[in-house]
This record gives structure tokens, sequence and C-alpha cells, in this order.
């Protein structure tokens, strides 16, 4: 509920007095409890922090501000709870929504959602779930995965960036300082780039044979160049096993009694699909 609100609260920046409005007063105490609920956590690995035994990522930073050997400090204790913040954030909303577009979609695709699972059956087969080495003997469950990421991207747009000189770009000034947001939807849904960019066509990212994906210069998911999401392969990883392993286990529709859902999705910090039910029926 906060993540998907929290794209909103940038605009109090500049007019702080929205604060006192309902909505915005509503965001800030539920941020303040994630704070404080974050903040406790990591307190109480202060507590019990033991370096013979490092539980998670909370303890290696813990680790890291205790080291003796000089290295310098990665994250400030007192940060230690914005780290974890924007791990939720960035990681556990964006990977989630992914995997709801993707199930969602495939019920509006069945076509494509019988030929994943059958390349699923033919090349592993029931008997065992699909590991990661998998991944380049399923090109079609590759293609369609990419084809979700483009057709309906979590991210769509990437987080601002302040320009570090003056510059002109296209007949415009941009002047030092101002922050700049690229739309990551437009260029996955250019016209100029993609062919039939508002219908969803897996085969746009498989080679003439059908034998291997290849991947356009405008598939741009997570951003591009120095500043590319940091989590990008772990993303990748993740959507790949989890929607592996639920379409060798099972077929996804909608309820029959169900409206046909709306494809737009809802934006926040991600672009989430609106609320939907779902059959999976065991195969």
């Amino acid at each position: 509920m906060v993540m998907s609100k929290l794209s909103v609260s940038s605009v109090v920046l500049k007019i702080p007095k929205l604060w006192f409005t309902p909505f915005y007063k509503s965001l800030k105490k539920q941020t303040g409890e994630c704070i404080s609920f974050l903040r406790g956590v990591v307190e109480h690995h202060k507590a019990t922090f033991d370096s013979n035994d490092i539980r998670d990522i909370i303890d290696v930073h813990l680790q890291d501000n205790d080291d003796e050997c000089g290295t310098e400090e990665k994250l400030p204790r007192s940060l230690i709870w914005r780290g974890i913040f924007d791990l939720f954030a960035a990681g556990t909303d964006t990977t989630s929504n992914a995997i709801l577009w993707g199930i969602l979609l495939l019920t509006q695709y069945p076509n494509v959602q019988e030929k994943a699972q059958q390349e699923i059956d033919d090349l592993i087969g029931r008997e065992r779930p699909p590991s990661l080495p998998d991944r380049l003997r399923l090109p079609y469950v590759a293609a369609t995965l990419m084809e979700i990421q483009r057709f309906r991207p979590v991210g769509c747009f990437v987080p601002p960036r302040a320009a570090s000189v003056d510059t002109e770009l296209r007949g415009y000034t941009i002047l030092k300082g101002t922050p700049v947001w690229v739309n990551l939807y437009a260029v996955l849904h250019s016209p100029k780039h993609w062919k039939d960019p508002e219908e969803f066509i897996p085969e746009r990212f498989l080679s003439a044979d059908g034998k291997r994906t290849e991947t356009p210069e405008a598939f741009i998911p997570f951003g591009l160049g120095s500043r590319i999401c940091i989590g990008e392969q772990l993303a990748r990883m993740e959507l790949f096993l989890f929607m592996t392993n639920l379409l060798q286990r099972f077929t996804f529709k909608i309820p029959k009694e169900d409206p046909k859902p709306n494809l737009a999705g809802e934006l926040g910090i991600t672009l989430s699909p609106g609320r939907f039910r779902i059959c999976a029926v065991n195969r």
C-alpha cells in the first residue's frame, strides 16, 4: 500500500503544505510506521549481533561498521534502516508485480501460456522443478518473460538524475542540477523501435529459427548505462524461477464469471496490475 503511493510524495517537496491534507497525512503516517518497524528490526539485530553468526544483510552492515581493518564505512548504522527500506521499495515490490503481470497477461494470451508450458514439458518434464541452468534451454519461455517486461514494465521511469552540467538537447536547455526523468514505458512502446508495440508477441525476442533469444537495443526495462538497475540480474533470475515453476504446475485462468481485467495498471513507484482473481488449475 505504502509503496504504491510513494511516487506522489515528490510533489510535497515543491508544495510542503500538502502534508496537511488527508491523503498526505495518511501517507506520512503509514510511511512512519514502516520506518519504525524497520528501525526496530535493526535495533534487535544490534542487540543480538554475533560476528560468528552473520544472519542476513543487516548483520553484514553491522559487521562492516565493526571491522577493525580500517575499511571505509559503507553505510552508517543510523541509516541501515534506510538501506532496508530501499531494498523493499526497489526489490520486493518490483519482482512481485512483475510476477503478477506475468500471471495476468498469460490468462489473456492462453496460446502463449500453452506454448510456454509445452516447452517446459518437452525439455524439463514435470518430475523435477526448473532451475536456473535451464534458462538457455527454454528460449520461448525466456522470450515470453522479456515480452512481459516490455509490455508492462514495472518501472515506468528511471529514478530522477540531476544534470551534471548545462546541456543542450534537441533545442532544449537543461540547466545544471535539473532533475531528469527517463520514460522507459515510452521507449518500450515506441513504434520507432517495436512493430505493433501494443500487441503481446513473445516471438519478437526470438531468432528466426526460434532456438535462442535476441535482445533489441530498445529493450531497457532496467535502464541503461552506468546507472542501470543494480538488481537486474537478480530480478531476471527470480522472475525466471518463479514463472517457470508456476507454469510447470498450474494453468492460470480468470474465473468465467469475472469481467475482463483492466490491463492499464496502476502507477505508483511501480506499475502494478489492478485487483483481479485467478484460478490456478493443477496440470
